[in-house]
This record gives C-alpha cells, sequence and structure tokens, in this order.
C-alpha cells in the first residue's frame, strides 16, 4: 500500500508542478495558493527531476522564477 501511496503523492506533484509551469507566479505566491510549504516545493521539483521518466515537463530554473535567487 506504502508504493501506492508514493506513486499517487508522486503524480499529485507532477501535476502541481505542471501548474506552476503554466502559472506566471512565484514560488512564494504559487505555494501560497496550492497550500504547501515553500520547502516542500523545492523539495519535490528537485525530486520529479530525478526520477527519470515521470519526471515533469522542463521546468524554469530558479533564478527565472525567484530573481533574488543567485546561485552560489
Amino acid at each position: 500500500m506504502a508504493r501506492q501511496n508514493d506513486r499517487l503523492k508522486l503524480a499529485e506533484w507532477q501535476q502541481r508542478l505542471r501548474r506552476f509551469e503554466k502559472a506566471s507566479l512565484t514560488v512564494a505566491r504559487f505555494c501560497t495558493r496550492e497550500r504547501v510549504a515553500v520547502p516542500t516545493f523545492w523539495y519535490w521539483r528537485r525530486k520529479c527531476a530525478d526520477d527519470g521518466p515521470l519526471r515533469p515537463c522542463s521546468l524554469r530554473s530558479r533564478s527565472e522564477v525567484d530573481p533574488g535567487f543567485r546561485a552560489p
């Protein structure tokens, strides 16, 4: 049963990340609208991108989404 829940959660986050890709919102505003924590968003974005064939369509980079973000 745990694997089924994992798959459902992964599918839910893939859909959420696709909605984010279409939205013209910052990560913070999108997360507020979706009622999820910003760190959780980044965790799932990274996790979905690492999952190979199940990953969502390409996502904008963090610097495109959050202009205040600077990579080290």
